[in-house]
């Protein structure tokens, strides 16, 4: 294998409740909660939820196997920051696009009422719901599924890591990945990840990804 490789991902994610990625937003309606869409108004996951989610499975997987020399908030040359980045470094070699709602207009979304709680007595509050867009598609669809890609390149280093090792360390923290978005602990966001790779364009089997996964067991 050379030394540095192009990549892409195909992520899909498969939820197994229903989805809110908020957008901050309120107003304009009686909902406290809104989801995330783009400028055509579809929901979607902002590939930085992902990136910041998978990054820190990777990371618990890096420590988890025996990897060492990560410094967070800093400079940092370890396997971990080469993929996601770090402050002051470099952004990573990989970039996370949206991940958008696969459903015709006007499905996949749905009104969810639930007891408001109180943020400092972490109580619930007296005669207040809360209103929130989630995305799930009707039953009889099957919930709905957002897909995007993540792109960027792979390359070995004085470490002795090389791509392969990488991209196994990548496909172990999006493995691990079980739920995204607001209110898991109410059981929202429970999920996971489908995905497929490529390497400089060529597709690259789940079993021989895995293999590149299990020589951090090694």
């Amino acid at each position: 294998m050379r030394r540095k490789q192009s990549v892409e991902i195909t992520l899909r994610w498969l939820p197994d409740s229903p989805l809110h990625v908020g957008s901050g937003r309120k107003g304009g309606g009686f909902l406290d909660h809104y989801l995330v869409r783009d400028s055509s108004g579809r929901p979607m996951i902002p590939g930085s939820t992902v990136k910041g989610r998978v990054r820190a499975y990777t990371l618990m997987a890096y420590r988890t196997l025996g990897g060492t020399g990560h410094r967070e908030g800093e400079p940092c040359g370890c396997p971990v920051c080469r993929l996601f980045g770090s402050p002051g470094a470099s952004p990573g070699s990989l970039v996370f696009g949206d991940l958008r709602l696969e459903a015709g207009e006007g499905e996949g979304v749905l009104l969810k009422a639930a007891v408001a709680i109180d943020r400092y007595t972490r109580r619930p509050r007296e005669n207040h719901l809360l209103f929130a867009e989630q995305a799930w598609a009707p039953v009889d669809a099957g919930a709905a599924a957002f897909a995007g890609l993540v792109e960027g390149f792979v390359a070995g280093n004085s470490d002795g890591v090389g791509p392969e090792e990488l991209l196994g360390l990548l496909g172990t923290g999006i493995r691990l990945v079980r739920a995204l978005g607001w209110s898991k602990s109410r059981g929202l966001g429970h999920g996971r990840f489908a995905f497929t790779l490529r390497v400089d364009g060529q597709p690259v089997s789940d079993e021989e990804w895995r293999r590149w996964a299990e020589a951090w067991e090694s």
